[in-house]
C-alpha cells in the first residue's frame, strides 16, 4: 500500500510538472488530447478506407 501511495504522489508530480512546463491547465490538456486522438481515429479510419479499397483493385497479377 505504501508503495501504490508513492507511485500515485509520483505520478501527480510528473504531471503537475509537464502542465506546469507547458503552461496549459488541465482542462487545456483534456481537450487537446481529445482534439489529438479524434484526429489519429480519424487517420486510421482514413487509411483502412483506403487500404480496403486498394485491396479491391483488380490488377494486371
Amino acid at each position: 500500500m505504501k508503495t501504490f501511495f508513492k507511485i500515485m504522489g509520483a505520478s501527480a508530480f510528473v504531471a503537475g510538472a509537464y502542465l506546469y512546463s507547458r503552461k496549459e491547465t488541465p482542462a487545456e490538456f483534456i481537450a487537446r488530447t481529445k482534439k489529438t486522438l479524434q484526429a489519429q481515429k480519424e487517420a486510421v479510419s482514413d487509411w483502412q478506407t483506403a487500404y480496403t479499397d486498394f485491396k479491391k483493385i483488380d490488377g494486371p497479377f
